[in-house]
């Protein structure tokens, strides 16, 4: 009885010491994805189950589990560019709890996995994803893990709506599973995709599947500035009934007393003929770009100018002279 306790004791302290030696800092994007970039192909699979696992057993709200799950995701995915992705993205699909899956799921879907982002064609992307899902559907299938099925489905509804045509993906995608799987997939690949949480709920035995959370990386996201309003350059043809409502014009002509901006125009339009030339075209030629200071510099091939030096390359001024300066 003694030893049997005593047994106990160890296993408690070993589990608590295993514990402790994963921290929240050893959890964080930069942490798991430099961690990543420093193991073997064949111990990524190894280590990217260790950290979904140890996020699943964090105490904290469903939520936010989800949305650290995510980032992790994100980070072993990117972490293991060199090699092993693939088997990777299956051990997230393997490994995430089914009710935090969908969310997940959802989320890589949108951002890490479209076709656009990555800029495949067609038959690359199709060739990619046919061969991730054929082969993680085996390794899921015989891994032990809860719904198999499930979590295969959920894989194949991350791909096929992360294409530029989800139904030509998902009839490639289904073919490739094992015929086991095919006839349940395409039910839980159509409520995976309409984000029907409570059909996925009902398939894993579960009483509820995270909804799809805030991006966690969504701050750091800088996105553009909506199009300012420009009504004033849309053609309004004028009636009877306008009155005598100020007409709104572009404000491009000069003020009469501007004597040296009507000189600079006048000099504008002599250089450039304009009713050929595009003006913000000119700027990009080699020609010009040839000239120091001149035209975009960083957007013409083979730019004679790559090679001038900055101002911070000049000599210093000579002593004599202690209020000369180089000025922009």
């Amino acid at each position: 009885m003694k030893k049997i306790m005593l047994l106990a004791l160890a296993a408690l302290l070993g589990a608590n010491i295993a514990m402790a030696a994963v921290t929240a800092n050893d959890l964080t994007p930069k942490a798991v994805k430099t961690a990543m970039e420093a193991l073997t192909k064949k111990e990524r699979v190894a280590y990217a189950r260790e950290v979904i696992e140890a996020i699943a057993a964090k105490p904290q709200d469903e939520t936010t589990k989800t949305q650290e799950l995510i980032s992790a995701s994100r980070a072993l995915i990117s972490g293991a560019r060199s090699g092993g992705a693939l088997a990777v993205i299956a051990e997230i699909y393997n490994s995430t709890p089914i009710e935090n899956l969908q969310g997940v799921s959802e989320m890589l879907s949108r951002t890490n996995f479209d076709q656009k982002v990555n800029r495949m064609t067609d038959e690359q992307y199709d060739s990619f994803i046919t061969q991730l899902v054929e082969s993680a559907s085996k390794y899921i299938e015989i891994s032990g893990t809860d719904s198999p099925t499930l979590r295969v489905s959920i894989l194949v509804a991350a791909f096929s709506k992360a294409s530029s045509d989800p139904e030509r993906s998902r009839e490639k995608l289904l073919a490739a599973l094992p015929a086991s799987m095919q006839a349940a997939a395409a039910t839980f690949v159509a409520a995976s995709e309409n984000g029907k949480t409570d059909v996925i709920a009902a398939a894993a035995g579960v009483d509820e599947v995270v909804d799809t959370p805030k991006d966690p990386a969504a701050d750091k996201v800088v996105t553009p500035a909506p199009e300012a309003k420009s009504d004033y350059l849309e053609s309004v043809p004028r009636t009877e009934d306008d009155g005598e409502e100020d007409a709104k014009v572009p404000l491009l002509s000069r003020l009469q007393s501007d004597v040296q901006g009507m000189v600079f125009d006048a000099m504008t339009m002599a250089l450039y003929d304009w009713d050929v030339d595009d003006p913000e075209t000119r700027m990009e030629d080699p020609a010009l770009g040839a000239l120091l200071g001149i035209g975009s510099v960083t957007s013409v091939p083979d730019d004679p100018t790559a090679d001038f030096p900055t101002l911070d390359e000049f000599e210093a001024p000579s002593p004599s002279y202690g209020n000369q300066e180089t000025v922009l």
